[in-house]
């Protein structure tokens, strides 16, 4: 199971080379790949960014002027393991650790 926390950072992409993820379009993506673009006549030049939504695996791309700045989420990857299942579909999760967690419910899908 992956924990996001809505917590960004300003990110400037002269750094870019360094990033593991991005926000695009106001979700948080996995970056497979960076390009930069010359500087042309008329004007900055600019980073192509191509990722994965973290949550729905669907392909991004982003430009974004190499002068400018962008938001990165901090994204922090945990295992869970699954110890009960209640009736209205509510999870009970264990890391390792030992602490559990409550607050997942199963996702609901309409009847066909």
């Amino acid at each position: 199971m992956l924990s996001f926390f809505s917590h960004f950072l300003p990110f400037v992409q002269s750094i870019a080379t360094t990033v593991s993820y991005i926000m695009i379009k106001g979700k948080p993506c996995k970056v497979l790949n960076i390009s930069v673009s010359k500087t042309g006549k008329h004007g900055h030049a600019k980073c192509n960014f191509t990722a994965t939504d973290i949550f729905t695996g669907k392909k991004l791309e982003d430009m974004v002027p190499s002068t400018h700045g962008t938001t990165v989420p901090i994204v922090k990857r945990s295992e869970w393991e699954i110890i009960d299942i209640g009736e209205e579909g509510e999870l009970t999760l264990m890391d390792e650790g030992g602490n559990q967690k409550t607050d997942v419910n199963l996702p609901s899908y309409p009847e066909t």
